[in-house]
């Protein structure tokens, strides 16, 4: 990685130059200054710092992609700074940008809120603030070393991208995607940053927190960085679109055979070949999750077959008179199962 060139300046932070973190305990250490040395008016600004992928990632080239840290805020850290995974894609404008986002604000820690900030931008201006939403997963803490993943296709189900906190699924987005089409080419490189914004990042400001002007009042913090991967996404392995969900295929490598849905409310999601039967799966329909259909059609109601799962073999009335009703294979005796027709309905 490297360092971000000339440097930059956003919020009220001047990036440092050409300068590398210091590598700490096997963790590299993201500085931020509340003294900025390079200030053309003292006092104006912090000195914060930012690294950034020499490459920048090609989905048509390299498919699709995860981006991932293991990155924590370290203590004690006052309100209003922030440090950031995020992917970074501009126009070839300058007026519009690609970005897909993990935002930790210190201001959560002082209010003891356990919760990151994700954000998406699909080829937004500068005055757009994105589709942001917090999450907050049970017993996180801002810091402590968490992994910070995101998972990005362009192309499948029209687009996603998936945000992981230790291995958890915490948000999928399916309506701001960045697609790479319009002005911006969908070729993102990758960043972390160091910094404190200002007022026009209302969730990140703390007016409390201000740049200093000699270097003896200056205060010293980090945003400290384990490691970071970025890798091709892994689908799931080959597709033979043989009309089954077979052994190493699912929904995002072999839509034609494994069947999904991904859109709408997220608690009713299911997607055949994740090695869990939900929604709308059965044995029929997604036997790799579901288990195989029992069913052998030898005229036998045998343990695991029941009228639903295998009418020839085992016999139901399921109209007429509620009292005369039953499902041979349900594991009640009803109506006139009595008489051994389902040998004590097994």
């Amino acid at each position: 990685m490297g360092t971000g060139g000339p440097g930059s300046f956003f919020g009220r932070t001047q990036t440092r130059v050409n300068e590398f973190p210091a590598v700490v305990g096997g963790v590299a250490r993201l500085q931020l200054d509340t003294f900025n040395p390079t200030a053309l008016v003292p006092g104006d600004s912090f000195y914060g710092a930012e690294i950034q992928t020499i490459q920048e990632f090609d989905p048509v080239v390299n498919g699709p992609m995860a981006f991932e840290t293991r990155s924590r805020l370290l203590a004690p850290m006052p309100g209003g700074l922030v440090g950031s995974l995020f992917t970074w894609d501009l126009s070839s404008t300058g007026g519009s940008r690609d970005e897909m986002d993990f935002e930790l604000l210190s201001n959560d820690i002082v209010a003891g809120d356990d919760r990151v900030l994700t954000n998406v931008f699909d080829g937004a201006d500068f005055s757009n603030p994105g589709d942001l939403e917090f999450i907050s997963p049970a017993g996180f803490d801002l810091t402590a070393f968490n992994t910070y993943r995101i998972e990005w296709d362009p192309d499948r189900f029209n687009g996603f991208v998936r945000f992981y906190i230790n291995g958890v699924l915490v948000r999928e987005e399916f309506d701001s995607v960045p697609s790479g089409t319009g002005p911006i080419e969908g070729i993102p490189e990758v960043r972390l940053n160091f910094w404190a914004p200002d007022s026009n990042f209302a969730d990140g400001f703390n007016a409390n927190l201000q740049p200093v002007a000699t270097e003896a009042e200056n205060e010293t913090f980090f945003y400290e960085v384990d490691y970071v991967l970025v890798e091709t996404l892994d689908t799931g392995g080959a597709c033979n679109n043989d009309g089954t969900c077979d052994a190493g295929e699912n929904c995002n490598s072999c839509p034609n055979d494994c069947i999904s849905k991904t859109s709408g409310n997220p608690s009713t999601h299911y997607c055949c070949g994740d090695g869990t039967c939900e929604g709308a799966e059965d044995s029929t329909n997604c036997a790799i999750d579901c288990g195989a259909n029992p069913c052998n059609n030898n005229g036998i109601c045998e343990p695991g077959e029941d009228c639903d799962n295998c009418g020839n073999d085992c016999e139901s009335v399921t109209g007429g008179n509620p009292a005369n009703r039953y499902c041979c294979g349900n594991g009640i005796v009803e109506g006139p199962e009595g008489d051994g027709r389902c040998d004590g309905n097994p």
